[in-house]
């Protein structure tokens, strides 16, 4: 019989210095995601797609500037809470977890993966 492995996380925290709603609608509006979800200066993210709800499909095409490769990164929403969680699971297996929260008048984003 096969045994699943517990899921291990791994934790980041991010100070992020904005108001909630922007940094919200910076994770969920397709023309701010090409502006920022990239790996480093040498990539980018032309095109992203996101219905964002619950059972909603995500795609981010990141492609290095120098044309040498590029993929698409995709997922599906697990959970969602405004302005608090939001959970996706890509690969079919590997979930990832956003918890944004306000402490002392700062926004945090603490990433589960």
């Amino acid at each position: 019989m096969h045994q699943l492995k517990k899921i291990k996380w791994k934790t980041k925290i991010s100070t992020i210095s904005a108001p909630i709603d922007k940094v919200w609608n910076y994770w969920i509006l397709p023309e701010h995601i090409t502006q920022w979800y990239f790996a480093s200066d040498g990539w980018h993210a032309p095109r992203a797609e996101n219905n964002f709800q619950v059972g909603g499909k995500f795609t981010t095409r990141m492609e290095a500037k120098d044309g040498s490769f590029g993929f698409d990164f995709n997922g599906i929403y697990e959970e969602i809470k405004t302005y608090e969680l939001i959970s996706y699971t890509i690969r079919r297996w590997q979930k990832s977890k956003y918890n944004l929260f306000r402490k002392w008048k700062r926004n945090y984003c603490h990433r589960n993966v």
